[in-house]
């Protein structure tokens, strides 16, 4: 199951879906909305296998208006569930500033999709990073 998490620009479309048992999205405004849905993900966290973020722009000061300070929450978070992803997807430019913070997430054999710049999506593992 993927667990995409979608940056949207008004509060009033943030809360979450899930489709088919196949993907649960948690739609965000702010790093606070993603806090209001760890019942969520607590409640499939067994089922999660794809992690994805996306739905705006990328810099070197955020993620999909997740800042560096967000990302570490988030991921401590998602720690918290013993989550570990097969595949995390960053589809935003310049992600792969922050590919090295969600390492600690991936499975074993676990990859990073992510941008470099504005360039097409690159594939890095951190065994031979």
């Amino acid at each position: 199951m993927i667990l995409e998490l979608k940056y949207v620009d008004t509060v009033s479309e943030k809360g979450f879906e899930v489709h088919d048992k196949e993907k649960l999205t948690i739609k965000y405004n702010s790093y606070a909305n993603i806090e209001e849905q760890k019942g969520t993900i607590e409640r499939f966290k067994t089922e999660l296998s794809t992690l994805v973020i996306w739905g705006t722009h990328g810099s070197a000061s955020n993620l999909c208006n997740l800042t560096a300070e967000d990302i570490k929450s988030l991921v401590g978070a998602l720690s918290g569930f013993a989550l570990k992803f097969n595949t995390i997807v960053l589809d935003a430019c310049e992600s792969a500033l922050y590919a090295e913070a969600f390492a600690s997430l991936l499975s074993e054999k676990g990859i990073v999709l992510c941008h470099m710049g504005i360039c097409p999506m690159q594939v890095m593992t951190f065994d031979n990073i």
